[in-house]
């Protein structure tokens, strides 16, 4: 396998497991894109880069779970359950987990196989329960296989009574421009089933 598709495999592992570069104080609001997505119970996904040419992409998502945001918030920071899902993930170790100033500072080291090649990164998050929200990069004091990534996670009151809006985006570059087959990936199936794993496992806490 060459190079390239591996990195683009690479990449589309990324994208689904971490699952911009900060997350924005409330959400906007809905186009009609979006609520004809969420009347469907389907999470909304876009796919973009500034450039056609511009190797890192953005990836933004919406997806309304019926549970509260407490439940949701739950189910978002278990990491190793999510990260468990995928076959790719070898290892994920939880180096730091601080409180400072009541922002939650969690250290994520993962170690992915992706084929044949092995992949390392570590990611630092920023929890701010009072903003609702939760931001990621790469951790600065650590060395990584990736020139890019970072992302975040917020949430909002749903469009009815014990309803979340859960907003993801993110944004990732591993130095090679990202085929179309791999966006199409991400927008049919591989983040459409990271989303319904959050989903699944609010909702269930909620039951």
């Amino acid at each position: 396998m060459s190079n390239r598709r591996s990195w683009s495999l690479i990449l589309a592992t990324l994208l689904v497991l971490l699952l911009s570069s900060h997350a924005l104080a409330s959400v906007e609001p809905l186009t009609a894109e979006q609520r004809d997505a969420l009347e469907a119970g389907e999470p909304w996904i876009l796919h973009e880069r500034a450039r056609e040419d511009e190797l890192a992409g953005t990836l933004r998502a919406l997806v309304e779970i019926d549970a509260t945001e407490e439940r949701v918030w739950e189910a978002v920071l278990d990491f190793e359950t999510m990260a468990s899902r995928s076959g790719q993930v070898r290892s994920v170790t939880r180096y730091r987990d601080t409180v400072d100033d009541e922002v939650r500072e969690i250290g994520l080291a993962y170690h992915l196989k992706v084929f044949v090649r092995d992949v390392h990164y570590a990611l630092h998050h920023d929890y701010d329960a009072r903003q609702h929200v939760l931001t990621w990069q790469l951790d600065p004091a650590r060395d990584h296989d990736l020139r890019q990534l970072e992302g975040s996670f917020r949430t909002a009151p749903g469009r009815s009574p014990g309803t979340t809006l859960l907003v993801y985006e993110s944004r990732v570059d591993t130095g090679l421009l990202v085929p179309e087959w791999v966006e199409r990936h991400l927008r049919t199936k591989a983040l459409r089933q990271f989303l319904d794993g959050i989903r699944e496992g609010a909702e269930v806490g909620s039951a």
